[in-house]
């Protein structure tokens, strides 16, 4: 019987790439589901609005305007939950804490009404990070790692350490999709180093 063939092990730009990959394509599909959700609302309201004007010259026109209101503001929650989504992953917040956190501040009082206020949605979100810091941690229990500091590439003089020559499997840092995209360009080209000194 012959031997098996050693199967090709991927470079480490292409090992990179396609965790991340997974991970933004979540992001995308979630992104799409709120989008089409968003359309299909869009194209009830739209119905609903023709039909409530066609009601008018009647006496009762209470259900239909109910139902608009609630298209209407069913609408806005989805564009406040996309902004207070993003201002929560800035700051760092667990991906898997978003719902607890959106819960919460509407717990707390937060009302989803007119234009999101981003500053203000960031203020409410520093207030549920001092109470409950646990939220805006890795699931190790650690803060996401600060990006790493500019190297000789940069200008800045030294050799930069900061990003690892290779992140294991366990690396809290696979958690943290706005750490990897901000040293993607780094981790790559240190992953390119290593190949070609044949350091793996």
């Amino acid at each position: 019987m012959p031997p098996a063939t050693p199967q090709q092990q991927p470079s480490a730009e292409e090992y990179i790439e396609n965790r991340l990959s997974k991970k933004l394509g979540k992001a995308q599909a979630l992104n799409e589901q709120l989008v089409a959700e968003r359309d299909n609302l869009k194209k009830e309201l739209d119905r609903i609005t023709l039909e409530n004007a066609d009601l008018r010259t009647k006496a009762d026109t209470s259900v239909a305007a109910k139902r608009v209101a609630e298209l209407e503001q069913r609408l806005v929650a989805i564009d406040h939950r996309k902004i207070v989504d993003r201002v929560a992953a800035v700051k760092g917040a667990n991906p898997a804490a978003l719902d607890d956190l959106w819960v919460l501040l509407e717990r707390d009082g937060y009302k989803a009404t007119g234009e999101p206020d981003e500053a203000a949605i960031g203020a409410l979100l520093d207030e549920q990070k001092g109470k409950r810091a646990f939220l805006f941690s890795q699931p190790n229990g650690q803060q996401g790692p600060p990006p790493p500091k500019p190297g000789a590439a940069s200008g800045q003089g030294g050799r930069e350490t900061g990003a690892p020559t290779m992140i294991s499997e366990d690396d809290p840092r696979w958690n943290d999709a706005k750490w990897q995209f901000q040293n993607f360009d780094r981790l790559a080209e240190q992953a390119n180093e290593n190949l070609a000194k044949g350091r793996f």
